[in-house]
This record gives structure tokens, C-alpha cells and sequence, in this order.
């Protein structure tokens, strides 16, 4: 593994992979610790906030295989899909293993699903990964923030019925409310995916678009 973290550039956490990270999972409802940056951004970008992903664990360990050139299949986080088999998760620093495909057959004859993720699958996001931090670090802070509920229904009778639309046209909705439960509300349901959103590089901005999440 080497020295500096190609996501240390973009966390600015420093310059190796030895950060710790204690993160609070709305999805988990529970603090998960993250050993590096890698494990940081991989959790922001493709579990906590991926509406198709329902559970998951870190669990560094391994799956007993039988095929011809592998016996264990090593893996970093098991993953509870929507839909398809449960993923096994593997973490790496660049490019695939030499033996990617025969990882894959043997992952999929004991009906697990194998991928392998490296600093390259993150490194091209990192300013949304930022911004998803900084959702995160917001959906964290409020957890235990009580939400009259009023609030919730009124943002769920506007959702419902608006479709589609922006931050800007969400606040303006619940005009009545304090602006901040209002964004800690529209944070809520995109963590729990009731809506989903698109935004570049800050879903803080007014112009973030939001839909009503189909599944």
C-alpha cells in the first residue's frame, strides 16, 4: 500500500491512508469506524447513500470457495441488495486482480455476487464525495433533532404532489418552518431514499434537483 492517499488530496485529511474515521450510518442507525479514507469514500459513494443497497457490514473476512485455482475469497464489506444477490465487497489500490474472472465464477457459484473497487473509482468524484460528507456530518449532527409533525407532513404532501423539483422550491414550500429542520427534513428523505437528487458538487446548493425515488 503506499505512502500517500490519492483521497487524502480530496478529504484533506492529511497525506496517508491511516485516518480514522467514526461516521454515523442513518441507513445502519449506528456509528460504523473506518480505518482510511478508501474505506471512507467507498462507504459514501456506494453504500450509505445508494438507495439500491439495504444493508450492510464491515467485516473483513473471507468465503471458503471450490474451484480450480482459488480455495477463500477474501472480501472487505458484505452487501444486502434491493434486488440480486448479496455483493461482496473488496478494497483495493489500483486497477482489478489478475484473477478478477476467476474471482467472479467463484464468487458466483456460492451465489454471492463479487466486486472489487480501487482509488480509481472514487478519485474522479471527489467533489461529490465532499459534498456527501458534508450531508453526513449534517444527517449526524441532527439525529436526535426532534421534527414537529406538521413539518414532516407537510413535506410529504408537497413531495407527493410536486413530483419533482428543486431545494430552492422545497424551502419555499415549508416557508413557515425554520429553514433549517426544513433542509435537515430534505436530507432525511433522500437518506432514506424517499427522494433521490442530482447535484454537481454541493447538495446544499439551491438549484439541487430532487424526484420522488422509484425503486
Amino acid at each position: 500500500m503506499p505512502a500517500k492517499s490519492r483521497t487524502a488530496y480530496f478529504t484533506k485529511r492529511g497525506k496517508h491512508f491511516g485516518n480514522l474515521w467514526a461516521v454515523y450510518s442513518t441507513k445502519m442507525n449506528q456509528v460504523i469506524l473506518l480505518g482510511s479514507d478508501r474505506q471512507l469514500a467507498h462507504w459514501l459513494l456506494y453504500l450509505e447513500f445508494s438507495c439500491d443497497v439495504i444493508s450492510f457490514q464491515f467485516n473483513p473476512t473471507f468465503k471458503a470457495v471450490n474451484s480450480d485455482s482459488l480455495d477463500r475469497l477474501d472480501y472487505h464489506v458484505e452487501v444486502n441488495r434491493r434486488e440480486g444477490m448479496v455483493e461482496l465487497h473488496y478494497l483495493r489500490v489500483t486497477g482489478r486482480s489478475e484473477n478478477y474472472a476467476d474471482k467472479l465464477r467463484a464468487a458466483e457459484k456460492i451465489k454471492y455476487n463479487y466486486i472489487e473497487f480501487s482509488d480509481e473509482d472514487w478519485t474522479p468524484k471527489k467533489g461529490k464525495l465532499l459534498s456527501l460528507l458534508r450531508l453526513s456530518s449534517f444527517l449526524s449532527g441532527g439525529r436526535h433533532t426532534y421534527i414537529p409533525h406538521g413539518l414532516d407532513q407537510t413535506a410529504m404532501d408537497y413531495v407527493s404532489g410536486a413530483k419533482k423539483g428543486t431545494l430552492h422550491s422545497f424551502l419555499s414550500a415549508l416557508s413557515s418552518y425554520d429553514k433549517s429542520l426544513s433542509l435537515l427534513v430534505f436530507c432525511r428523505m433522500h437518506s432514506c431514499c424517499l427522494i433521490d437528487v442530482d447535484f454537481d458538487s454541493n447538495i446544499f446548493n439551491k438549484d439541487t434537483l430532487w424526484w420522488i425515488y422509484e425503486a
